[in-house]
């Protein structure tokens, strides 16, 4: 269903998608996989491709399920992170602050959430916060990181409007071992898109 609801949020087919969705999160839940993340999967994917109101009621069938979990559940660190991801694609600054600073502080040296605190905090105008955890990043000491700091460097840079230097970093975490298909799901990304530097990072030769 995620692959299927991914297609739809792609194409602008808002009414299947919805139905879709709403067949998602009447799903028991799975041991691998929730249905609340795969709804975010497929908000984001609107997001990426431009769909924002398809995005939008995608997560608002997100938050009407995650309301409706066990309390247990909701205060799983799985379901808070999610949560706190919604609150970003939302664009609810505030609440996704608090959020992803609860998630740091119980995994400091997860790159991932870092870099998601450290570009809410650009979007906030607190710079210096910002700049604070790209710093962080740059000197995380954990094995199997494949470029996963780097590229939460380049989205940082890229919600400080600091294009150069997203792109360098970008290009960088390619060759560290990150893949397209998770650079292309960074919101802060997209408005490089069109850049003919950042474009050629995926251009396939040959």
């Amino acid at each position: 269903m995620e692959e299927e609801g991914r297609a739809l949020a792609v194409l602008g087919r808002a009414a299947e998608l919805d139905r879709l969705t709403a067949d998602i999160a009447s799903i028991a839940a799975q041991p691998a996989r929730s249905a609340g993340l795969t709804l975010l999967v497929v908000a984001r994917e609107a997001f990426v491709h431009g769909q924002s109101e398809a995005g939008r009621a995608t997560l608002a069938r997100f938050d009407a399920w995650e309301k409706g979990q066990p309390v247990e559940q909701r205060q799983s660190f799985a379901l808070r992170r999610l949560v706190a991801m919604a609150r970003h694609f939302q664009r609810n600054w505030p609440a996704a602050d608090t959020l992803f600073t609860a998630l740091v502080v119980e995994r400091p040296q997860n790159a991932d959430l870092l870099g998601w605190l450290g570009a809410v905090a650009a979007q906030r105008g607190d710079t210096a916060r910002a700049l604070r955890l790209t710093a962080t990043l740059a000197t995380l000491d954990v094995p199997y990181l494949h470029g996963a700091h780097t590229l939460a460097r380049a989205r940082i840079a890229a919600a400080l409007g600091r294009r150069a230097d997203a792109i360098a970093l970008t290009r960088q975490s390619i060759s560290e071992g990150q893949l397209f298909d998770a650079i292309h799901v960074v919101p802060e990304l997209l408005p490089l898109r069109g850049d003919p530097e950042f474009d050629a990072l995926f251009r396939i030769v040959g």
